[in-house]
């Protein structure tokens, strides 16, 4: 299992893009840290465009989870994600390094907003192997390391 005993809450409430490695976070035990988590199945939003899962996720006030290069281009801004969005950024994708991603972020949410890490309104953090840049509406980003895996034990 992968690690995610840092990120428990019972408000968090996930949209995941379909371009997210699936195993990646269905290996999580999101039931049991009470987060809500809305994967695209068939019927639903698999195949949307972007915009369309952006919508879908503002609606329903979820945290849009996506690996999508496209939002980048899209200018995506915290004000575009008003329940907020992690946009992982792996250099390669695969089930090991999305979940090192996702282990690294809740990491440093734990660390650096120890009275409430899990509030992710406003805010698009970019989540990369060695650090998590967090931008927040007017413009203001800050940028924290991120230890290497084996080091959150």
């Amino acid at each position: 299992t992968l690690p995610l005993h840092c990120c428990a809450s019972t408000m968090s409430r996930f949209l995941i893009d379909e371009n997210v490695n699936q195993r990646a976070i269905r290996s999580l035990p999101t039931a049991t840290k009470g987060f809500d988590v809305l994967f695209p199945e068939p019927g639903s939003f698999k195949g949307a465009d972007d915009t369309a899962v952006q919508k879908i996720a503002n609606i329903e006030r979820r945290v849009l989870v996506s690996q999508e290069r496209d939002f980048g281009k899209f200018q995506l801004r915290p004000e575009d994600v008003p329940h907020g969005a992690i946009w992982l950024r792996p250099e390669r994708i695969s089930q090991r390094r999305v979940g090192d991603l996702l282990a690294g972020l809740c990491h440093v949410l734990v660390n650096e907003f120890p009275t409430n890490p899990y509030d992710f309104r406003g805010k698009l953090m970019e989540v990369y192997a060695g650090r998590v840049v967090i931008h927040a509406p007017g413009g203001h980003s800050d940028s924290y390391p991120v230890q290497p895996p084996d080091r959150f034990h």
